[in-house]
């Protein structure tokens, strides 16, 4: 199964379409893993299928995929479409580097960073 760390395992990479076999194999591999009859296994992949490409469509995609995978799908995008060879970590600085901590957008991280600090120097 993927996580993190682990690439897709039905792309041939991020940028490249679906391959039809693998999507087969690893959806028959979910399905026997479920004990769900193939009726309610087709069901409720249709119903996840719809959400996802309607978050998408509103422009929602963070609600699908975790924060953790933009660094790499990143790094991994300016490598293979733009020729730039850049580092996770360098990638991380350059953009903290250039954040406008008093813009609108950043509200909600800050908030999030400080409740994070005050629980450390509480723990301290």
């Amino acid at each position: 199964m993927a996580g993190y760390g682990v690439s897709s395992k039905i792309n041939s990479n991020e940028f490249g379409a679906v391959d039809p076999q693998l999507l087969h194999r690893y959806k028959e591999s979910i399905l026997e893993k479920s004990g769900l009859t193939r009726l309610k296994f087709d069901e409720l992949y249709t119903k996840v299928e719809v959400d996802v490409d309607t978050l998408f469509a509103l422009g929602q995609a963070n609600r699908v995929f975790k924060g953790k995978w933009y660094l790499d799908w990143l790094t991994n995008h300016l490598k293979i479409k733009h020729k730039v060879s850049v580092s996770g970590k360098q990638l991380a600085g350059i953009l903290v580097s250039n954040l406008r901590w008093k813009s609108r957008w950043t509200k909600p991280y800050k908030d999030k960073l400080n409740r994070l600090v005050k629980k450390h120097q509480e723990k301290s």
